[in-house]
């Protein structure tokens, strides 16, 4: 059986994010981190991770024939959007969008160029392990610092934790392109970029999965699940359903 949309609502949540080596958690429109509310101005220190998460997806908004907005597009993406839009991140104009470099499977990751103040900033979200590789740099406290290793490794193992919790798990970053390229390519955007964080994100079990799948073991059947997610984030998944 495959995970997404049959064991799983297929119906992606952010529910918190790791920047600056904190890790946010989001409620109800707020932020909140070590047992405190972020304040508003605490908070705009993560804009140029919020960027990322407003301009680097194909979700759209849409007005239906009654009147009300719909999202439409991927759900991990509609998630961000939704996020975004839950905690007033939306509200500034878009940026200009100047090509994208599509998610696949093999590279695991996503890009897009927008046009930011007369400059042009490539946004990238992707798997952590795939993204991380093609940080040099990190992005802390507003300030951007080389990528050592004992921060890769810290970055790591969080997005592990995360897995872990059965969080499926992204990482973004940024980088600002000196011109625009002819052709964009793989080996011109995604190079050299700036580490700006994780994305938590929670797709909930079916609440009739576990007894579904403890009939199908009293009939003799073997259940063995496909996915794509993280091996942890499966395996988390696998134990809440009673599946391992």
């Amino acid at each position: 059986t495959d995970k997404t949309g049959t064991l799983t609502e297929n119906r992606m949540k952010v529910d918190r994010f790791y920047a600056d080596g904190l890790v946010i958690e989001s409620r109800e429109g707020c932020f909140f981190t070590r047992g405190r509310m972020v304040s508003t101005s605490d908070a705009e220190r993560w804009q140029s991770f919020f960027d990322v998460l407003l301009h680097c997806h194909n979700a759209k908004r849409i007005r239906r024939s009654d009147g009300r907005f719909v999202m439409t597009g991927d759900p991990t993406e509609v998630a961000l959007l939704e996020f975004a839009i839950e905690h007033g991140l939306a509200h500034r104009p878009p940026l200009r969008r100047m090509g994208e470099l599509a998610f696949d499977a093999d590279r695991k990751r996503m890009s897009t160029l927008h046009w930011a103040e007369g400059r042009l900033v490539a946004f990238t979200k992707g798997a952590p392990e795939s993204v991380l590789a093609l940080c040099t740099k990190t992005q802390i406290h507003g300030e951007v610092a080389p990528m050592t290793s004992d921060e890769r490794a810290r970055i790591l193992n969080q997005s592990r934790s995360f897995a872990e919790q059965a969080y499926r798990v992204m990482a973004v970053a940024k980088r600002e392109v000196a011109h625009q390229p002819e052709r964009i390519e793989v080996e011109t955007v995604e190079e050299d970029l700036t580490f700006l964080g994780l994305v938590a994100m929670m797709d909930p079990p079916h609440r009739n999965v576990p007894e579904a799948i403890a009939t199908c073991r009293r009939a003799g059947v073997r259940i063995i699940m496909i996915t794509g997610d993280h091996p942890l984030t499966a395996l988390a998944i696998a134990r809440k359903i009673g599946l391992v």
